[in-house]
């Protein structure tokens, strides 16, 4: 009999940690987002100020976050574009928006310095929009995913009693 009651508890507290995982898993992805658009802003400043290559700026930017994803080694051994296409889309980012950093990417080093510039401008904006709305539901989606989980486990207790 007391096995069930452990084996009832551990069921709650998966299904907890469940929930809560998702949560900091949403978290991870609006900082890899901040990441990625500290990475455009890094590429304008760079391309604008100094008009540097490609190689170099990719191997002056450090973030910490899209370097425990792998990202930034793909993007250096690579490119940018299939960085952003191997790690797919492991950022907060709607499909459209995604889309448009994977045509950003593909014009990235092949035009005039000032049509890259603001090719750079263009796409910060949608992605400070996107992060913009991930922040505001990232509250209520974090009290979601909690909430869920702690349901969930609730309910499979229930029905296993």
């Amino acid at each position: 009999m007391n096995i069930k009651y452990i084996g009832l508890l551990f069921i709650f507290i998966a299904c907890t940690f469940f929930g809560c995982g998702l949560a900091v898993s949403e978290k991870r992805r609006i900082e890899r987002s901040q990441s990625l658009r500290d990475l455009i802003v890094h590429i304008q400043r760079e391309i604008e100020c100094f008009r540097a290559p490609l190689e170099n700026i990719y191997s002056s930017f450090h973030s910490e976050a899209l370097k425990k994803s792998g990202f930034t080694e793909k993007m250096r051994q690579n490119s940018l574009r299939h960085a952003l296409e191997s790690a797919g889309n492991i950022f907060c980012f709607s499909d459209g928006v995604f889309s448009s950093l994977l045509n950003f990417a593909d014009f990235l080093g092949k035009s005039e310095y000032t049509d890259q510039i603001s090719r750079c401008k263009y796409i910060i904006l949608q992605l400070d929009d996107e992060l913009k709305k991930s922040r505001e539901s990232y509250p209520k989606n974090r009290k979601m995913y909690s909430s869920l989980g702690i349901l969930t486990g609730i309910m499979i207790v229930i029905l296993l009693l």
